[in-house]
């Protein structure tokens, strides 16, 4: 069965490589994707600040490009999107169907690594410090996944937002700020050797922020991680 592959627009304009390990993973896993390439931003700036009409007119756009395809989603943010927004914005109009069938056919990262072979996780080495992902419901389980050479260090406030969500660049830049340095002064003080996120948008707001401040720090997404040893 294919799957349309669903890839965060920033992940797409900053992190290249890191598009290249989810279709590794994806190729691994036994998945067969495909990239739309009329796909575009899933909306979610728009929903986090109010501006529901623009919202709801690219969550339509998104609707017609992945139609009834099932839908690979790694980001936490966009598949909460995909998954919740969508669903509740068209909720009695002529696209409920269309968005609750995409809602109910989407793998997220989790489910993703979950059909990684564990042999194939035992290579990978290293000491990291993991920016947990705020806006899921669920606890991300690392040691489910079979990472048992790993270790991790996390922030002395986890879980906790670094910044970038609900607008708060734009709305709120100071306080954005401050919660952004608070997770590179943790990662400055762990030893470890980069910090790891489940998500692109959190990963370039802690860049932007470390250019600020003139922070030298290091970054990769969890599929890179992964999808080195592979």
């Amino acid at each position: 069965m294919a799957y349309a592959l669903q890839i965060p627009c920033i992940t797409m304009h900053y992190f290249p490589e890191t598009v290249e390990s989810i279709k590794k993973l994806c190729q691994t896993a036994g998945f067969q994707v495909n990239l739309p390439e009329s796909a575009t931003c899933c909306g979610l700036p728009y929903f986090e600040k109010g501006e529901l009409l623009q919202a709801k007119s690219i969550g339509e756009y998104n609707l017609s490009v992945y139609g009834q395809n099932n839908v690979i989603s790694i980001s936490p943010k966009c598949h909460n999107t995909l998954s919740n927004h969508y669903p509740d914005i068209f909720n009695n109009t002529v696209s409920h169907n269309d968005a609750t069938h995409l809602a109910r056919h989407l793998v997220n990262l989790k489910e993703l690594l979950a059909k990684i072979p564990k042999e194939k996780l035992k290579p990978i080495k290293g000491h990291f410090f993991y920016v947990r992902e705020c806006c899921r419901a669920d606890e991300f389980d690392l040691a489910s996944l079979g990472l048992n050479n790993l270790t991790w260090q996390y922030s002395m406030l986890s879980p906790t937002c670094c910044g970038a969500g609900a607008s708060l660049p734009v709305s709120n830049k100071e306080l954005s700020l401050k919660m952004a340095q608070a997770l590179i002064d943790d990662f400055n003080a762990s030893g470890a050797e980069a910090m790891v996120f489940e998500d692109d948008i959190c990963r370039q707001h802690l860049i932007n922020t470390a250019n600020t401040s003139q922070t030298p720090i290091t970054t990769f997404h969890l599929v890179d991680i992964i999808a080195k040893a592979l």
